[in-house]
């Protein structure tokens, strides 16, 4: 429950807002920070959530952001809770104020740091608590954090650069059916019902387009509703073991298509793994991790196994050889690198390699799909010009 409150320090009154189960349990955590309540009430939040979902939210920038700030502080000498407080001040962001409160109380009361980012998965993803946990341990965390914001950084240059690729197809798709939909639905029965009253023959292409007319036009809202729920439906089945395996499988025989999935997933399992195992991270636990880092369930089905064949005393390579999915060349180049002990480095750089890739390919990609879609709604509506025109040509023809 959010809880705003006043509190006196030395002789200022301070105003704030913080997350707590009562009020009395915030009047604690107040005087535990030197302050003195003067006022706490619960704050209405019917309209305050509804806004901080859309504008308040924390994005990978916030995470990324804070990483970056928290890794120079601590290697300037500031301690842990000194670093966050200052970061804290920083932000005018409610609910990131609320999180690093949380991580501050926490810290305070002797819990590692690791652990209480732990408790918040939905910013602080497995990859980077036990980067922080390995910090910890190795007495390291600035350089740690270091790492991490470095590897944030390049997820969200690779997948912006992605979803930039794919903006534009998806817009003009988007824009096209929705043309569509309209005409079929609002504009055309208007015009198909004036050359009704030609009491011609219609061509066959008429016919169909104002039997898809009147359908549209008598039913858009079951079909609206049909679309929205077949939309939940196939979420939920890509979301289930058995259908993102059936998807994956799919995906994975369409040509260019299967270059990206497999690109994508290298990229993420080889420097997630790399920047791992480099941070002191076991082996054993860095592959659990890698296989979450994947988005496909055929590679992380892949890791699993390979985590399987490890355990019991088998070298990466080999492991990884044993499964059709990995290319050779990365099979070849782990076996090399653990030869050499540069397995961290070579990981790295066959990521930075397999990302080029991807771009390249997706670029391929974008260039084969933008015409084609074109060409199917240019197929489209000229379909339905023609279908409006024909008779229309005809009645003047039998005119003349």
């Amino acid at each position: 429950m959010l809880f705003e409150y006043r509190a006196l320090q030395k002789d200022v009154i301070l105003k704030g807002e913080f997350e707590g189960p009562n009020a009395n349990a915030i009047a604690l955590y107040l005087k535990s920070q030197n302050l003195i309540p003067i006022e706490i009430k619960a704050k209405s939040q019917a309209f305050s959530r509804l806004f901080n979902n859309f504008f308040d939210h924390l994005t990978q920038n916030d995470i990324t952001n804070f990483t970056r700030q928290l890794s120079l502080m601590l290697n300037a000498g500031l301690t842990l809770i000194d670093a966050l407080s200052i970061i804290k001040k920083q932000t005018n962001k409610q609910s990131y104020t609320r999180l690093i409160n949380e991580i501050i109380q926490q810290v305070s009361s002797g819990k590692n740091f690791s652990k209480t980012l732990e408790k918040h998965p939905k910013f602080f993803s497995p990859l980077y608590v036990a980067l922080v946990r390995a910090g910890e341990a190795s007495g390291k965390l600035d350089i740690i954090l270091d790492k991490v914001s470095d590897n944030l950084d390049k997820q969200r240059e690779f997948r912006g650069k992605v979803k930039n690729a794919l903006i534009y197809p998806v817009i003009v798709i988007i824009a096209g059916i929705s043309m569509i939909f309209i005409l079929l639905t609002f504009v055309v029965p208007n015009l198909l019902t004036m050359v009704a009253q030609f009491n011609t023959e219609l061509p066959l292409t008429t016919r169909i387009l104002i039997g898809v007319s009147n359908f549209f036009a008598s039913y858009w809202y079951i079909i609206i509703g049909l679309v929205i729920i077949s939309s939940q439906g196939i979420k939920k089945f890509l979301k289930s073991p058995r259908g993102s395996i059936i998807v994956d499988t799919l995906l994975l025989k369409i040509p260019k298509v299967k270059d990206v999935i497999m690109m994508s997933n290298l990229v993420d399992a080889t420097r997630t793994f790399s920047i791992l195992i480099g941070s002191g991270v076991p082996i054993l636990e860095s592959l659990e991790i890698t296989e979450h880092a994947t988005s496909s369930r055929l590679f992380q089905n892949a890791l699993k196994n390979v985590y399987r064949s490890v355990e019991r005393g088998v070298s990466l390579g080999d492991a990884m050889a044993s499964e059709t999915i990995f290319p050779q060349t990365l099979i070849q180049m782990t076996i090399v690198g653990e030869h050499t002990g540069k397995l961290e480095e070579t990981l790295g750089k066959i990521a930075h390699f397999y990302q080029l890739e991807t771009e390249s390919v997706m670029k391929g990609l974008i260039t084969l799909i933008e015409p084609a879609i074109l060409v199917v709604l240019g197929i489209a509506v000229s379909f339905i010009i023609f279908s409006i025109i024909t008779p229309i040509f005809s009645l003047t023809n039998s005119i003349k």
